[in-house]
């Protein structure tokens, strides 16, 4: 199952999105999935 986060499909998740009490998390967690993959870029 590849679950990296493509950042020039979609954008990452809201900072208000919430994973274990934190608040900018997620966010960062997709930002440093796809930089790791090489997919980090412009949402279109």
């Amino acid at each position: 199952m590849n679950t990296t986060t493509d950042l020039t499909q979609r954008p990452p998740r809201s900072p208000r999105v919430r994973l274990g009490g934190y608040a900018i998390l997620p966010r960062l967690l997709d930002k440093c999935r796809a930089l790791l993959a090489g997919k980090v870029g412009e949402y279109k």
